[in-house]
């Protein structure tokens, strides 16, 4: 079974919340039907399924790359570290563009 969790939303978090009470409520007033032996099921799309995989991958990803990280660090500290001002001009403007 895959759960898929939707966080850092407030609007859908709270929909969500609504919800969950909603149906907590109106399973206390009913009573169980067939004896309690009925059970709910959830079928997750390819495209849910795709994106859960996405997910997992990304939070195996670390946030921060050490290798890259050292190699500038012993860049700048050599002196070897250049930085075209140019190329970060027009990279500011392409992106305004």
């Amino acid at each position: 079974m895959v759960n898929l969790r939707i966080e850092n939303n407030y609007n859908v978090q709270r929909v969500i919340s609504s919800y969950y009470n909603a149906q907590v409520r109106k399973s206390k007033d009913l009573p169980a039907a067939n004896g309690g032996g009925h059970k709910d099921s959830v079928t997750i799309s390819s495209e849910g399924q795709f994106l859960h995989k996405a997910m997992q991958t990304l939070k195996s990803v670390p946030d921060v790359r050490e290798d890259v990280v050292a190699r500038l660090k012993q860049s700048i500290e050599a002196g070897k570290y250049t930085v075209d001002a140019g190329k970060i001009a027009g990279m500011i403007i392409d992106r305004k563009a």
